[in-house]
């Protein structure tokens, strides 16, 4: 016996109601339902309804569109006419920050004048392959230009050599003597000159 299969679920509002106009069209002419006409002209209401909803929703998604569009167009000559404003206030106000705030005109923060750096973190010395190298890794320290490193020698720690400079967060320490004690410590640099010294990091070769 066979059954029916409407296949409603997933189908699309479009197709529901195109779906929806042929049973109405069909089963109205089909003489094999005689008694369909109350069924018939519930579907039919049931149509126009959904119709109705579809074509009132269509015109409330195009007025909102155009709203949407309005609302941008709006906000952005908006947008464009408090630059000009800020723009007059700033020619006419002298660089005086009282005359620029007696406008209503919020002020620019001064950038912080930038000091010597902190020193960097995490300094670690790892031994590689080759014999007599070192490479020493740290972390970035923001506003760094470049990083210095030194080193010192077996148990005079204090007398510090320069051992490179690098723009990365690691340097390859080369040419060093097999069963000495090694000493490290790193710095960064801006423009106002060499920051802080790491911790001290030993490392045997």
């Amino acid at each position: 016996m066979a059954k029916v299969k409407l296949g409603l679920k997933g189908m699309t509002e479009n197709n529901v109601l195109t779906l929806a106009r042929l049973i109405v069209e069909m089963l109205g002419k089909s003489e094999h339902f005689p008694d369909a006409e109350e069924i018939v002209a519930e579907l039919s209401a049931a149509l126009e309804d959904s119709q109705a909803k579809a074509q009132e929703y269509d015109a409330t998604e195009n007025l909102l569109k155009q709203r949407l569009t309005e609302k941008r167009g709006s906000f952005g000559n908006l947008r464009t006419v408090l630059t000009r404003t800020a723009e007059f206030v700033q020619s006419r106000s002298g660089g005086r920050p009282e005359v620029i705030a007696s406008a209503g005109v919020p002020l620019r923060k001064e950038a912080a004048p930038v000091g010597l750096l902190p020193a960097p973190r995490g300094v670690r010395v790892l031994a590689i392959n080759n014999a007599g190298e070192l490479t020493i890794k740290w972390g970035r320290v923001r506003g760094a230009v470049s990083y210095q490193v030194q080193l010192a020698i077996g148990d005079d720690q204090w007398n510090w050599v320069f051992a490179g400079s690098v723009t990365k967060t690691k340097l390859k320490v080369t040419g060093l003597q097999s069963g000495v004690k090694y000493w490290f410590r790193v710095a960064a640099l801006n423009t106002n000159g060499l920051g802080d010294w790491s911790q001290i990091v030993p490392k045997m070769v």
